[in-house]
């Protein structure tokens, strides 16, 4: 491990803890940060330091006994601990200890069993998806984080879940090909004004001076998804298809059918496609408690409140006031439209039956 960048960890490590008297040092957290399984029960052990201070000591012990995967996972899951440059420079430096993932092997459950990778461009409903699975099935859920090393969590490469597991993502990757994977899939126009709000909503609570640029154009919020592993929405969507098309491992489930009357045909048979058995009885019990979640989410997250943040009149507005179901065609202007045939969503649109006139920018 680069020796700078451990001294200037320690040195953050050192800023959290010193103005509490009752604090250990720096060198006894990062020792018993070692000898800990989690960063939770490393807080237990010492409860007078804060949860920053604790997350430290366990990565840099963790990364010191070599256990790159358990730092580096944790790093990723906690976003506070990944704003200052040394931080940055060191989950870099985590990544390139990492082994090269094995692709040559599909990753299993507990009970030797394949698991199911859930994926979507985002806002496509692979959260309602994930809801219906995590509560019909009693499923294992987790999430895939990647780096440099196309690195899984430890929670999915060491899967502690009994049959059946599924691995939520939004981009298909080469190391699925051994794996069944869901694609969830949504009507690109909608998916990327749900996208354009969820990414102002929490925009707005540092930056709200950018929020008029993000009312009337989707064309910040497609520069940032060129910047993104899972790319626009329609170089999504095309990969999943090249990967099955390559592969035929992948099958393709449709928000709008998830959704709409016949919800439960749709999903019983996506999954009956991967060998797994969904009654109509356990969905229905499973569609009552994600509404419940879905509501609670948006309650307490700001990201998903759908907070009037826009103004007065602007095409995020007027989206909002709309309230749901596909909203692009009241809402996209002549510009946001050419915009999205220019990248080349217009094929895929009707490639997946989303739009049957080449045109319809134009409209």
């Amino acid at each position: 491990m680069d020796d700078q960048l451990h001294s200037e960890l320690l040195g953050l490590l050192t800023d959290t803890i010193e103005d509490n008297e009752d604090a250990p040092s720096s060198d006894a957290l990062i020792s018993a940060g070692k000898e800990h399984d989690d960063v939770d029960s490393l807080k237990q052990a010492f409860p007078s330091v804060d949860q920053r201070a604790a997350a430290l000591a366990f990565v840099i012990g963790q990364a010191d006994q070599e256990r790159y995967e358990a730092a580096l996972s944790y790093m990723v899951r906690v976003g506070s601990l990944t704003g200052k440059e040394p931080v940055r420079n060191f989950i870099k430096a985590l990544n390139a200890q990492l082994p090269e993932p094995d692709f040559d092997q599909p990753y299993v459950d507990l009970d030797g069993n394949p698991v199911t990778f859930v994926v979507s461009f985002p806002r496509s409903g692979n959260t309602h998806l994930i809801q219906l699975l995590t509560h019909s099935l009693r499923a294992g859920i987790a999430t895939a984080h990647f780096g440099n090393r196309a690195h899984f969590s430890r929670k999915v490469r060491t899967i502690g879940y009994r049959s059946p597991v599924f691995v939520k993502d939004h981009g298909i990757r080469d190391a699925y090909r051994h794996n069944p994977v869901i694609y969830q899939h949504r009507d690109g126009r909608d998916s990327l004004l749900s996208f354009n709000d969820f990414t102002a909503q929490g925009t707005n609570r540092s930056r709200p001076e950018d929020i008029p640029a993000l009312s009337d154009s989707l064309g910040p919020v497609i520069e940032r998804l060129k910047k993104t592993n899972y790319g626009t929405w329609n170089e999504n969507v095309d990969a999943a298809l090249a990967h099955h098309d390559k592969y035929g491992n992948v099958v393709i489930s449709r928000y709008d059918d998830l959704t709409g009357p016949n919800a439960f045909a749709s999903l019983r048979d996506t999954l009956a496609a991967i060998n797994i058995e969904l009654t109509e009885k356990a969905y229905a019990a499973a569609s009552e408690r994600s509404q419940k979640n879905a509501t609670r989410l948006r309650s307490q997250n700001v990201q998903w409140g759908k907070a009037p943040i826009y103004p007065e009149g602007s095409m995020m507005d007027r989206w909002l006031k709309i309230g749901s179901g596909s909203r692009w065609r009241a809402v996209l202007s002549a510009e946001d439209k050419s915009l999205l045939h220019s990248i080349g969503m217009t094929e895929t649109l009707m490639k997946i039956g989303y739009e049957t006139n080449e045109d319809w920018w134009r409209a």
